[in-house]
């Protein structure tokens, strides 16, 4: 059997209060997206998450904090891979993405952080990290849109404006 050595190998920095860091340096020219619900744009390169449910009524476009929380950074390689990065944590976490191509989660408590890849595309990255945490059950196709044909649209002439033709 023959091992193969991680390309890239997270740093693990406990404290006295139980807080843990765990720093992942990659390549120049690396970008940063995923970190759950965020406002603002996809690409999270530079930015600081804070990844706690949070109801965030009247958010704004810096607000780092809303209702999912997913501990996850996707990584664009500069040469075109990708690789995903999992702090597998429920608790409040921090994902620092402002120190050049490094990812820094911070929370409190131990916690494994998994990473997938590099892959040669994101989207290899995202089969691996669901066969790791699984997909959700999709519904019949008959039973989308059962809602709205209970409720419907009054007059029809509502769903013309909605779905013309």
């Amino acid at each position: 059997m023959t091992y193969q050595v991680p390309e890239f190998v997270p740093e693990f920095i406990c404290d006295r209060k139980q807080q843990q860091a765990v720093t992942l340096q990659l390549p120049t020219g690396t970008s940063f997206y995923g970190t759950g619900e965020v406002s603002g744009q996809l690409e999270r390169t530079g930015k600081r998450i804070f990844t706690w449910n949070t109801d965030a009524w009247g958010y704004g476009p810096e607000t780092t904090s809303l209702y999912q929380s997913h501990p996850w950074v996707l990584a664009l390689l500069p040469d075109g891979r990708a690789l995903g990065v999992l702090a597998d944590t429920t608790r409040r976490c921090e994902i620092d993405l402002r120190e050049g191509s490094t990812i820094k989660f911070s929370a409190a408590a131990v916690y494994p952080v998994i990473t997938f890849g590099p892959f040669a595309s994101p989207t290899e990255v995202l089969v691996s990290f669901s066969h790791a945490i699984g997909t959700i059950f999709m519904p019949p196709k008959w039973s989308l849109g059962y809602h709205q044909c209970r409720w419907s649209y009054e007059p029809d002439a509502k769903v013309l404006e909605v779905q013309p033709s």
